[in-house]
Parts: structure tokens; C-alpha cells; sequence
């Protein structure tokens, strides 16, 4: 009874450091859980690389290559399982006005593979795949949102081959593509139906050299064995032609990185502020359970004269803070729900993937139960300052004795009383305001850290794109002395 009493007197005469560190728990809380939310489900990308058709290793070829003759000869191999082969163009693409500095691939659409899945026109969900795309129609990423502003309606016009011969086709709709949606990524994906397809195909071969396009296709590969991406090239480059016709290679481990490179990047630097917020939190309790203890050292000791023992004591003020530890806990498990779809819907123009909000259960219950457990023992460890309360110092009426020594830190004098005062505030709770620094560092490590982060990315995110996505050429000039663009070009020309 009388626990519950001083439990309740507590929480009402300290609510303000309480309601302190409920907001901490609860942002850091809703933080960690939004995190570990988008980080479980990841896998969402491996099993769209599955349904994809990806295998171990895809290689793209283009130019003369005889891909059933190609995928023969892997197929033959001990080490190879099998290989499926996917039909495209290379072509360089124009969104807006806007020139892509990356080749794009036209993808013949196949419905009866069930390769990809579309987005709703206004990307909140998930809708059926079409039966089939109509002629003069493609569908792109929604990453193409990002970088290009693309809405469905607008019109990518494709160089098949020079003397104006494009193909210019309107965008119908938006597909999840777990190969090249992410805008870090600079190729891209274009769903076209067959006649578009072979109206391309047409366009190359009868234009020769004008040619602007090329053939292509992916040979997914699949070994038989449990090999190593690099073992596994290794074996494809000595024993069968596919080096002679391969534009580039990628694992499967490669792709899935790429794709998941600035989800991964802002989960860490999320998650890092959790820690600071985590370590504030601590801070922050510390100093307040000390100056509890000072505030109530004459009633604390008069309870322990009436029969409570120094763990009755640290028990309470652990009831009084745990209380609002769980409570912020609870709150922001809660918040984490509307936040990770938020925030999953809010990345898909960037990621190019709709990141499942199911939350992790299991993880959730090891992460916040060693959060209490950290944060209980702390509490407990600091309401340790209890039991250095003596009820005979009480009774005669001396106080907790200072640690400062026999002499003032600053003797208070007539002149600059206003700043002596401050100075011997500051050197009497030294440990108070050590804490207050600490936790000012840390926000400031965490504000710079995300200031070169904004300049890292730079404006709408181009800077990182920049790095990922350098421009595709043959040929680079750079000229020297009083040259313009305009000469340096008619030169090339």
C-alpha cells in the first residue's frame, strides 16, 4: 500500500522529466520499429527477382548473338541447371525533352510468364497485370516519377535509327521492376508488346548502319551447383562463347544491392539516431533520478526510519519511470503502423519497390525487450544513490554532504555576482551539465551527419544518382585552349 501511494505521489510531483522521457521513448520507439519494419521486409526484392525469372547470374547480350545456340551450349555444362532467355532492345530513350544519359531497354512483355507486377495509376496498391499491352503503349517504373516527372499519358520517344526513324510510345502504366527500378540504378525497363517489339527489330535490320538500336536479350543462368558469382563467371567466360557477346553481367546478390542501396543507407542513418535518442534518454533519466534523490533526501530518509529499505526505494522510482518507459513503448509500436506505409509509399518513387509494412513480431520482441531491459538496469543502477541515505543524518537534520571539498569552487563577491554564481552552479553540478553536453554533441554529430548527406545527394537527389548512374559513351574529347562546346562538337561531327 504504502509502495503505491509513493509510486502515484511520484509520477504527480515529477511528471515533467516523466513526460521528458515518454516523448523520447516514444520517437525512439516509432524510429526503431519504422526501421526494423522496412529492414525485415526487404526480402520483398528477392522474391520479385524470383518472380522475375533472375537467376544466379543474368548476363545481357547483344549484336549477333544466336541465343538459343548460346543457351544450348551453357545448358550443356554440368555446373549449369538451366537458362531462360528474355528478349529486348538496347535504345537510348527521351522523356519531357529530357535525354537520358543511360540506355534504356525495351522489354518484350510476355502476360503468360507472370513476370512483374503493376501498380495502380495513382500507386497506392497493386492491380492486375494487363491481359496484354496495346500497340503504341509502355509501361516504365515509377522511379521515372523521380527523375523524370513522368506521368502515365506522356510520351517516350526512342532513336531506333537515324533520319528521325523513332518510336514514340505513350505511358500506360507503372510496374514493380526489381531489376532497374530504383533511380540509383541508370538503365532502365520498358514493357512493350510484340508488334512494338518486332516493329523495332524491323527498324534495326533494314537500317543497317544508321542503326541507333541493337538486339538483345538476358540469359538467366542457373546453376546446379551452390557456386560463387565469380566462380561461376569464371566457368561461363573459359568454357563457352557467352564472353563474346555479353554487354554486362550481374548476380543476383549484385542486383539486390543495388536495388536496395538508398533503402539500406537511410535505415542506417536512421537507425543511428535512434541510438542517440536512446543514449539521451539515459542522460536524461540519470539526471533526474539524481536530483530526486536530492530533492527527497530528508523524506526518503524519514521512510526508511518507518520500516521501507533502500530496494523499496529504488523499486519505486524503477515503477515510476518503467512506467513511462512501456507507455512510450506501447505508443510508438503503435505509431509504427501508419508511419512504415507512409514511409513505404513515400520511397516508391525512389526505390522503385513497394516495401511490405507486415511487421516483424519476433525482432520487434528482441529489440524492445532488451531496450527495457537496458533502461530498467540503468534506473535501478542509478537509484543505487538510495542507499547511501543514513535515517540517523536525518534525524539530525544534516543533509546529503557536498563533494566539492571544504572551500567553494568560486568564492561570491560583490562584483560580477551574476557570473560567479553561474560558474559555481556549473562546477556544483558538473555532472549534471556533462550529461546536457553529451547529449548536445550527439544532436549536433547527427544534424552535420545529415547536412553532408543533403549535399551528398544533392538537389532532388541527382548527386547520388550522378555517382551511380556515370555517363554511357564510346568516345570522350575534351578540348584545350579557347575552344567552345559548339566548335568541339561540329569537330566530332
Amino acid at each position: 500500500m504504502e509502495k503505491r501511494i509513493l509510486i502515484r505521489a511520484g509520477l504527480k510531483r515529477h511528471w515533467g522529466a516523466l513526460l521528458g522521457i515518454f516523448l523520447l521513448i516514444t520517437l525512439t520507439a516509432t524510429v526503431t520499429g519504422t526501421v526494423l519494419t522496412l529492414w525485415a521486409n526487404a526480402a520483398h526484392e528477392e522474391t520479385g527477382l524470383t518472380q522475375a525469372g533472375f537467376g544466379a547470374l543474368t548476363a545481357w547480350v547483344s549484336g549477333e548473338a544466336d541465343t538459343e545456340s548460346l543457351s544450348t551450349e551453357i545448358t550443356n555444362l554440368d555446373e549449369i541447371g538451366k537458362v531462360e532467355t528474355q528478349l529486348l532492345v538496347f535504345t537510348n530513350y527521351t522523356a519531357l525533352g529530357q535525354e537520358s544519359d543511360s540506355e534504356g531497354q525495351l522489354i518484350l512483355y510476355e502476360p503468360e510468364r507472370e513476370r512483374y507486377r503493376f501498380f495502380a495509376d495513382d500507386l497506392s496498391g497493386y492491380q492486375p497485370a494487363p491481359e496484354n499491352i496495346r500497340p503504341g503503349e509502355v509501361y516504365v517504373s515509377p522511379s521515372l516519377l523521380s527523375t523524370f516527372g513522368l506521368s502515365i499519358g506522356d510520351e517516350i520517344t526512342f532513336p531506333i535509327a537515324r533520319s528521325g526513324r523513332d518510336m514514340a510510345l505513350t505511358v500506360a502504366g507503372f510496374y514493380e521492376d526489381p531489376v532497374m527500378g530504383s533511380s540509383m540504378i541508370g538503365m532502365k525497363g520498358f514493357l512493350v508488346c510484340e508488334s512494338d517489339y518486332r516493329a523495332a527489330l524491323n527498324t534495326i535490320e533494314s537500317s543497317g548502319i544508321d542503326a541507333l538500336a541493337r538486339n538483345g536479350a538476358m540469359l538467366h543462368i542457373f546453376p546446379s551447383a551452390d557456386l560463387l558469382a565469380t566462380e561461376l563467371s569464371a566457368i561461363l567466360n573459359e568454357r563457352t562463347g557467352l564472353a563474346d557477346f555479353t554487354e554486362f553481367s550481374h548476380s543476383r546478390k549484385a542486383i539486390s544491392g543495388f536495388m536496395l542501396v538508398l533503402q539500406n543507407a537511410f535505415s542506417a542513418l536512421f537507425l543511428a539516431f535512434a541510438v542517440v535518442l536512446l543514449i539521451a534518454v539515459l542522460v536524461i533519466a540519470g539526471h533526474s533520478i539524481s536530483a530526486t534523490i536530492r530533492v527527497e533526501y530528508k523524506n526518503m530518509g524519514i521512510l526508511k526510519t518507518i520500516g521501507l529499505t533502500t530496494a523499496d526505494l529504488r523499486m519505486v522510482l524503477l515503477v515510476q519511470y518503467g512506467i513511462a518507459i512501456l507507455v512510450g513503448l506501447v505508443l510508438g509500436l503503435l505509431l509504427t503502423v501508419p508511419i512504415s506505409s507512409v514511409v513505404s509509399a513515400a520511397t516508391l518513387t525512389t526505390t522503385g519497390l513497394r516495401i511490405p509494412t507486415v511487421l516483424p513480431i519476433g525482432l520487434f520482441a528482441l529489440c524492445f525487450s532488451d531496450i527495457i531491459l537496458l533502461l530498467g538496469g540503468f534506473i535501478y543502477w542509478r537509484a543505487g544513490k538510495i542507499g547511501t541515505i543514513s535515517p540517523m543524518r536525518v534525524i539530525r537534520g544534516e543533509m546529503e554532504a557536498a563533494s566539492l571539498g571544504s572551500s567553494p569552487a568560486v568564492q561570491i563577491t560583490e562584483k560580477t555576482l551574476p557570473l560567479r554564481l553561474a560558474m559555481r552552479q556549473l562546477l556544483t553540478g558538473r555532472r549534471m551539465y556533462l550529461g546536457t553536453l553529451a547529449v548536445a554533441v550527439l544532436l549536433s554529430f547527427f544534424a552535420a551527419m545529415i547536412g553532408c548527406m543533403g549535399a551528398w545527394l544533392g538537389p532532388d537527389g541527382k548527386g547520388m544518382m550522378d555517382a551511380f548512374n556515370p555517363a554511357d559513351h564510346d568516345i570522350g574529347v575534351q578540348m584545350f585552349g579557347e575552344s567552345s562546346i559548339k566548335q568541339a562538337a561540329e569537330i566530332v561531327r
